[in-house]
Parts: structure tokens; sequence; C-alpha cells
């Protein structure tokens, strides 16, 4: 019986992965081509599991996802077997903010800098 508890969860386990990487997988990408060693979705998900997890910063994001490196590495199976680093995943967020200024007149007059810490 504990065999088939253990099954269910790492299934439950499996479609949470599928879903918040499904959950981005629309968003337009607007780094080059060239270079690209992580996909946006994955880069998105690690922002927003370690911002629910309590994280406030690119430094306390990175510290998460090395903290917890094994386990992520598990549940996303990313090629080559390796994770986004903070610098990657902050780098990628900065792209989508000057995307979203350039295509919001009005993101422009209201967005805010944004520092080494998100809140």
């Amino acid at each position: 019986m504990v065999k088939a508890g253990a099954n269910i969860l790492n299934a439950s386990i499996r479609m949470c992965q599928i879903a918040i990487l499904e959950a981005f997988a629309g968003v337009e990408d607007p780094r080059r081509r060239a270079g690209q060693r992580h996909t946006l979705p994955i880069c998105l998900a690690l922002f927003t599991l370690a911002i629910a997890a309590g994280n406030k910063g690119f430094l306390a994001i990175g510290d998460w996802v090395s903290s917890y490196q094994e386990q992520l590495l598990e549940l996303f199976k990313p090629p080559k077997n390796r994770l986004p680093s903070y610098s990657t995943i902050r780098r990628d967020l900065l792209h989508l903010r000057e995307l979203h200024r350039k295509n919001d007149p009005m993101a422009r007059l209201i967005s805010p800098q944004f520092p080494q810490t998100i809140f």
C-alpha cells in the first residue's frame, strides 16, 4: 500500500511540474536565441516557486534554487541536468520587463526600476 501511495504522490508532483511550465509556455521570449541554455518557462517557474516560498530578492532566489537543487532537478528534469543561476533568472525577468515597457506606454510611467530586491 505504501508503494501505491508513493506512486500517486509522484504522479501529483509530476502533474504540478507540467502545469507550472504550461502556465508560462505562451509567454513571448524576448531573448536572443544564441546562447540560450534554459527555457523561459523554467526560469519563470523557478522564480514563481521561490517567491511563493518567501524569497524576496534575486540573491535569495539563487540561494533557494541552490538549496533545493536536487529536488528541482528531479521535478523539472531540465536538459543537461542544469538549473538556471540567479543571474539568468534576473536577466530573463529584466528582459520581460523591458518588453512590457516597450509594448505598454503607461508601463513606462508607472513601472519602478528593478532593484536587487523585488519587494
